[in-house]
């Protein structure tokens, strides 16, 4: 937990100082499961100048354990609202499997791990009834979503991973595993990336949407390396990223940081902790 609650702190204080860059990325991965099979991976990018966040996710569950990613849920900064830009615009037939999770009167999602702002499932639930439209075992799949709110614009990555219940910000649910089997996957925000060129723009079809290939994008520059949390189901984790020297102007907007703000780092992480 006190692991967790640094690598937090340092990826606010980060995201605070890139935040006039337009872009910026982040690594997630799954830190615990209910039954200790399902387990994912990504990467999450939020350009300010689209009000843009997309999410690429890729099931690292186990070949012994198989089945199918099935649904994905976030939080979003208060205010702030995310619908998943359906490549089929949530109409039948239902080419793609996936439907926003908040549509009619439903503003929040109802989980296993607690109530979440955001996020996409097949046909619109949070548990699946053919799982086999999902993302396979190895396999990932990009989510777009659409943000707006009077902050959308000045948002980073970070915001998206600031809530959910015992501090895990995005979660998954998993069907179809041996034996008929389910599971639900709960994950933190593991590093903040800077790519060059912008994830959005590493081509691909129109929208950012993909079928379930690997189109994950490879980090160049590491700035928070993954933390090493105890206990839970890592899944696929192969041990993190090295870590290499900061920026210059990042050191310096973590010391501004730490002499203006340090109180407001405190309050937010007791917010992201519960």
């Amino acid at each position: 937990m006190q692991i967790r609650l640094l690598a937090a702190a340092a990826a606010l204080a980060v995201g605070s100082s890139v935040a006039a860059a337009g872009v910026t990325s982040g690594t997630f991965s799954s830190d615990t499961s209910l039954h200790k099979r399902g387990a994912f991976s990504g990467v999450a990018t939020y350009d300010s100048s689209t009000d843009k966040l997309t999410l690429s996710v890729t099931n690292t569950t186990s070949a012994a354990n198989g089945g199918f990613l099935t649904a994905i849920a976030f939080d979003t900064k208060a205010g702030s609202i995310a619908h998943y830009e359906d490549p089929d615009g949530g109409k039948k037939p239902n080419t793609n499997g996936f439907d926003d999770l908040i549509r009619g009167k439903r503003k929040t999602i109802q989980t296993n791990f607690g109530k979440y702002q955001a996020g996409a499932g097949l046909d619109g639930k949070w548990t699946a009834g053919k799982p086999s439209r999902g993302i396979a075992m190895g396999n990932n799949q990009t989510f777009v979503f659409d943000v707006t709110g009077p902050s959308a614009a000045s948002l980073t990555v970070s915001d998206f991973f600031i809530g959910g219940k015992h501090g895990l910000n995005i979660v998954a649910s998993f069907a179809g595993m041996s034996r008929h089997r389910t599971d639900r996957a709960g994950g933190i925000l593991t590093a903040l990336l800077s790519t060059d060129p912008p994830v959005t723009q590493t081509g691909g079809p129109p929208g950012g949407q993909t079928s379930h290939g690997s189109d994950v994008p490879p980090p160049v520059t590491t700035i928070i390396p993954p933390p090493t949390t105890g206990g839970g189901n890592t899944g696929g984790e192969t041990g993190g990223t090295a870590a290499v020297p900061l920026p210059p102007a990042v050191w310096t907007g973590m010391a501004t940081l730490g002499l203006m703000g340090l109180g407001a780092v405190r309050r937010r992480m007791r917010t992201i902790l519960g």
